[in-house]
């Protein structure tokens, strides 16, 4: 570990108080700039000029870069610095979170060198954001050790497809993050939930199934759920099933209210329950009927939200 406080240059420069911060210390306020402006600081002091090198937050963002009219990146051009910025650190700098928003991933084989890339030097958080459809995730992420975040986010109207392994695979994964994803099975994803046994965090948001009748989440160790503008059966003819014994947070949000079936909640602790229910005249007996299933198989938890649409 490098303290600058220890260069006797920096000492005779009493204005410089940031080159007698820790290395560590550093890198943690790098951990939230993109990479690019990581580099660009650089040129603030002799003492960071390498600094760089070893930073283990990576962020590639190609929305910022091109939202900066004074310098505008092509596409090519943020591949280039991208690849630069891999090749440049040493493969022993151990890559604690990686962040890439790009506009292409099913046509371009760069993405999955990048993510290999990353893979070989023990990524623990993935953050990816893309423009285009994912049918399957690099086998290097899948059989990656060290991963324990993903986040996969489609940016496009129509939603990107997934196929999630659930034999093999994100053996030490605790967070899972999926935004705008389409499941071509819903039995696949309660089979790869209920076999990840140190999942703790599950977030799908803007998720839909196709032709499937029940979302089944069964798992012995997540904690927290959150079903965010949840796809489902547009009608509300659908049922959710939650048997997780050591839940203790769960949000639901979505157009339409399901038939839910919560079993083994003991450990349930907060809950946040949001529909947002038109047409109520029609629906009057029903919403009365599912908020009091509500209240019975919740009556236990410490903090419960419901949306106002069961007041009015």
């Amino acid at each position: 570990m490098v303290v600058c406080l220890e260069n006797p240059k920096c000492r005779e420069d009493d204005g410089d108080r940031l080159c007698s911060l820790p290395e560590p210390v550093i890198h943690q306020i790098f951990s939230f700039m993109e990479t690019i402006d990581v580099v660009r600081a650089s040129a603030v002091s002799q003492k960071w000029r390498y600094l760089w090198l070893s930073v283990p937050y990576l962020s590639f963002d190609m929305s910022t870069i091109s939202s900066n009219p004074q310098e505008i990146w092509s596409h090519e051009k943020f591949k280039d610095f991208v690849n630069w910025v891999l090749l440049s650190q040493s493969g022993s700098v151990s890559i604690q979170r990686f962040r890439l928003y790009c506009l292409s991933y099913t046509n371009d084989y760069t993405v999955y060198r990048w993510v290999c890339a990353v893979a070989r030097r023990n990524v623990q958080v993935f953050d990816l954001t893309v423009y285009g459809e994912v049918t399957e995730l690099p086998h290097c992420l899948v059989t990656c050790e060290s991963l324990e975040a993903l986040k996969l986010a489609c940016r496009q109207l129509r939603m990107c497809v997934l196929k999630l392994p659930f034999s093999v695979g994100f053996s030490r994964l605790k967070s899972l993050d999926l935004h705008n994803v389409e499941f071509l099975d819903h039995n696949l994803l309660h089979k790869f939930v209920s076999s990840r046994r140190l999942l703790e965090k599950l977030i799908l948001k803007s998720c839909s199934f196709r032709d499937f009748k029940i979302l089944d989440i069964s798992s012995t160790s997540l904690k927290s759920l959150t079903l965010d503008n949840f796809g489902g059966d547009e009608s509300g003819n659908y049922k959710v099933k939650i048997a997780c014994p050591n839940l203790v947070s769960f949000n639901f949000l979505a157009s339409w209210a399901p038939d839910f079936a919560f079993e083994d909640l003991d450990s349930l602790q907060n809950a946040f329950i949001f529909f947002d229910i038109i047409d109520r005249d029609e629906r009057d007996n029903e919403s009365c009927h599912i908020l009091s299933k509500l209240l019975n198989e919740l009556c236990e938890v410490k903090a419960l939200k419901l949306s106002t649409a069961f007041l009015r």
